[in-house]
């Protein structure tokens, strides 16, 4: 079960990348633009002119321009040719597009929140978010905040740190709690505080900036996800992976490729 959004939030719809910026950051298609400027800007060369010298009347390719020659007696403009090479290169620059956005992206997802996770999915997200990532929350569908971790004992899990989600690797998912600490060392990042998410049954944590150990009660806020004024919903969801590591270190956080 997803978590329901409120109403005025941004949907997951904003997550996707759209054409308009997929084509703007194609190689394919501006190769294509360039080789569509120059059949254009050559046509009138390709075309089959009828020259009169006076005494008789005979085609020539080429374009007679008027300031050095008297203009051809008539001109059979060949608009069946620049059909098809237009027609042509078209299909070479979907057929390239195709090809590009296939390995940019390879229509690799995460699994699902409620389904097992196991070793060697974790190993494949890893793969997956050093490809090309960063990949939306099974949960929220948010990018630029979810991926596969570890920690200093060894621990394999993925999180998410805009709703919450949590699962450890051969072990069912958790909601976690959100918690912002008291103590004003917490840092913030792309316009909030850092959310440390916290398993439901503990009762304190340690908060990772001043060291202290604290009341879960006292430090309780309010998740990103459920927050409709959050800043978080401001992150960009259309960054590549490039882009979301240059954001997160503009951003106060360290460079990576999600918070």
């Amino acid at each position: 079960m997803r978590i329901p959004l409120l109403q005025g939030a941004p949907t997951s719809s904003q997550g996707e990348f759209s054409l308009p910026r997929q084509l703007l950051s194609s190689w394919s298609v501006w190769v294509g633009l360039v080789l569509l400027a120059l059949i254009l800007v050559f046509w009138p060369w390709q075309q089959e002119f009828l020259w009169n010298d006076g005494d008789v009347v005979f085609p020539v390719k080429a374009l007679r321009y008027k300031a050095f020659w008297d203009p051809p007696a008539e001109a059979r403009v060949d608009v069946v040719r620049l059909l098809s090479q237009v027609v042509a290169l078209a299909l070479l620059i979907f057929v390239a597009f195709r090809f590009e956005q296939g390995r940019r992206s390879p229509g690799w997802r995460p699994r699902q929140k409620g389904m097992p996770y196991s070793e060697a999915d974790w190993t494949a997200e890893i793969k997956e978010r050093d490809r090309g990532g960063p990949y939306p929350c099974p949960a929220c569908d948010r990018r630029g905040f979810y991926g596969p971790r570890s920690d200093e004992d060894g621990r394999r899990y993925r999180l998410c740190n805009f709703c919450g989600f949590m699962q450890n690797v051969g072990e069912a998912y958790v909601d976690m709690r959100p918690c912002v600490h008291k103590c004003g060392k917490v840092k913030a990042f792309a316009g909030a505080p850092y959310v440390t998410w916290v398993r439901p049954e503990q009762t304190t944590y340690l908060c990772e900036f001043c060291g202290e150990e604290t009341d879960l009660a006292d430090s309780l806020d309010s998740s990103p996800a459920l927050d409709q004024h959050h800043p978080w919903w401001a992150v960009p969801q259309e960054f590549s992976r490039a882009e979301f590591v240059r954001f997160w270190l503009n951003n106060g956080a360290p460079g990576e490729v999600y918070l």
